[in-house]
């Protein structure tokens, strides 16, 4: 998945988590900023295929390798490994917390408790949306890291050209921020609301009847395929809105 549909899949599940707790408007937005940040943030693995990686990480850290090479190998830093792991949920938002505490000499209070798993719930959402996407050089996701084995890699559906997830994702974001002004006490209306987008995401998956796998056709042709297919689920007129916002951003959506 590309990185705007990580960033909100993180989102809608702080918001879910948001609308659980009896807290004023100011701190639920912080939530979903915190789900914002813990969706995006497996993908800074990807740095190794930033254009200055060689002629700055690679010569500080004297790695054998190029940034290319160390993106599509099995290392620990390399893309869709311990930063795709469920152990990385825990430890990133947990180790500043225990630091935290030991300095204070307290054990950590209700917020911070909360704050980490917003923080882990988002980030397994990225996790999670990685899994129906192609193998590629990984063959899935560390997600049981340190263990070797990788799962995922599905195929179901091609790395960007999402956008029928991607309206999903935003729909529930919006409604659940919606809500927060209508209903102010605890609620489940952020999780029924999360539980019918995930359904449908897996049902919009299983209506791609092709597999992003192949090994016969070429990448810009599976970018093509997915586009036809969003075509074909969109509309002409919803699917020219979304490709036109698709062309003015500078990453792949």
């Amino acid at each position: 998945m590309d990185i705007l549909i990580h960033t909100l899949s993180g989102a809608a599940v702080a918001s879910a988590v948001a609308c659980l707790v009896k807290d004023n408007l100011s701190s639920r937005f912080k939530l979903i900023l915190l789900g914002c940040f813990a969706g995006a943030l497996p993908d800074i693995d990807a740095l190794s295929m930033w254009s200055g990686f060689d002629s700055s990480f690679r010569i500080w850290f004297n790695l054998n390798e190029s940034g290319s090479d160390i993106y599509r190998g099995i290392h620990w830093y390399s893309h869709h490994a311990f930063l795709h792991s469920f152990l990385a949920s825990i430890l990133i938002p947990s180790t500043p917390i225990f630091i935290y505490s030991i300095y204070k000499r307290k054990k950590p209070n209700r917020k911070a408790l909360l704050h980490l798993l917003v923080f882990t719930f988002s980030f397994n959402a990225h996790l999670l949306g990685d899994l129906p996407t192609p193998k590629g050089s990984w063959n899935g996701i560390a997600f049981f890291y340190p263990s070797d084995r990788y799962i995922g890699g599905y195929g179901h559906t091609w790395w960007w050209n999402n956008y029928d997830i991607f309206i999903l994702m935003l729909v529930s974001v919006l409604i659940n921020t919606i809500s927060f002004f209508i209903i102010r006490r605890k609620n489940y209306f952020g999780i029924i609301t999360v539980a019918v987008t995930l359904a449908l995401c897996l049902v919009q998956f299983s209506r791609r009847d092709f597999d992003f796998n192949s090994k016969e056709i070429t990448s810009l042709q599976k970018s093509e395929k997915s586009l036809e297919l969003q075509r074909k689920f969109l509309g002409y007129r919803l699917f020219n809105v979304m490709q036109k916002f698709d062309e003015k951003l500078p990453v792949h959506f």
